[in-house]
């Protein structure tokens, strides 16, 4: 994946002159601590980005979903500017988002300046907690716990 991106990005400034258009971010899914190392790939295109370009940088995001499990991202923190988190959706077997690390992934974010965006509970918070029977993802936001009904985007 990440050899893809980079070659995409080489191609794409050799041929644009150091130009970037606004409305394309760079972003990789983080579902595990064992794909946090995706997050150093797009660490190390931020940086080839930031050595040859010439004008505003991309927006830089993590999806952090679905989130199968507690993930530390300390030493991230210089790496992206935004955060999508979101539980598992499916029918059958899934992983359950637990709220305590939605509000600890919110903490580091802001403790980070990284833009947090919850997308979605996911199917089993929503299942286990019977406060979301219209979305079966979890994704009404008004049936979340209020501190982490948080949709906030990247600045710039």
């Amino acid at each position: 994946m990440e050899d893809r991106m980079n070659e995409f990005i080489e191609w794409y400034l050799n041929e644009r002159h150091h130009l970037w258009p606004r409305n394309v971010w760079c972003g990789i899914s983080v579902t595990s601590q064992a794909t946090t190392p995706r997050i150093a790939a797009l660490w190390s295109i931020r940086q080839m980005i930031k050595l040859r370009l010439a004008s505003t940088m991309p927006t830089f995001f993590v999806s952090y979903g679905p989130a199968l499990e507690s993930v530390n991202f300390n030493s991230y923190e210089d790496a992206f500017d935004w955060m999508i988190i979101e539980g598992e959706s499916g029918r059958g077997d899934t992983a359950m988002l637990e709220t305590e690390t939605v509000l600890n992934t919110l903490a580091w974010c802001r403790m980070n300046g990284i833009a947090p965006f919850v997308k979605q509970m996911g199917t089993r918070w929503a299942q286990q907690t019977e406060a979301d029977s219209f979305h079966f993802k979890g994704g009404d936001v008004n049936a979340w716990p209020e501190q982490i009904r948080v949709r906030e985007m990247p600045k710039g």
